[in-house]
């Protein structure tokens, strides 16, 4: 469905082909006419992309005796693309080795916990002033035109760009511009 839904043509410049005699149908015209969302649009072009997460899904369904559902294989997709947060990665990672930990065997000193403490403060630090300059700088990560858009695509496009770029959707700033 998703590699359909990507095939389908957009529209030229809205001015009648000398070969066709009517105006091209915009791509959300079809979609719409197809009776889809554009948020269910985006869904099955999503799966049609990542095809081994959608299998995935499909074996973790079976395994768990449970009926596969859109938004399982969606989530399954966002949680394996997004990028990862370079906090709780370090988080993580410091979790595993104290899981490691075995008495008998090694000892952790409060130095080292000392350290891994200095270390995830201070990777947090370089990570908020990355974001803060993106968020000063206005880094752009769309655009699009309003004419043909639908009620709430505003509101999907910044919820989807949040999940992608793991922010938060709080971070993602709207404005309409003229250019």
């Amino acid at each position: 469905m998703g590699e359909l839904i990507k095939a389908i043509p957009k529209a030229g410049n809205g001015k009648l082909d000398s070969q066709c005699s009517e105006i091209p149908k915009s791509k959300m015209q079809t979609i719409k006419e197809s009776g889809l969302t554009q948020r269910q649009a985006e869904h099955f072009q999503l799966m049609a992309k990542h095809p081994e997460y959608v299998e995935i899904a499909k074996k973790k369904a079976r395994k768990e005796g449970t009926v596969l559902s859109r938004n399982a294989v969606i989530q399954q997709i966002v949680n394996n693309t997004k990028p990862k947060n370079p906090i709780k990665e370090m988080e993580r990672q410091a979790e595993e080795r104290h899981e490691e930990f075995d008495s008998s065997a090694k000892t952790i000193s409060f130095d080292d916990i000392r350290q891994d403490k200095e270390d995830l403060v201070s990777h947090r630090n370089e990570v908020t002033k990355t974001e803060e300059a993106r968020r000063k700088a206005g880094e752009e990560y769309t655009a699009y035109t309003l004419r043909g858009t639908f009620q709430g695509e505003e509101e999907a496009t910044a919820e989807l760009i949040a999940a992608e770029k793991g922010l938060d959707r709080a971070d993602i700033v709207t404005k309409i511009i003229n250019r």
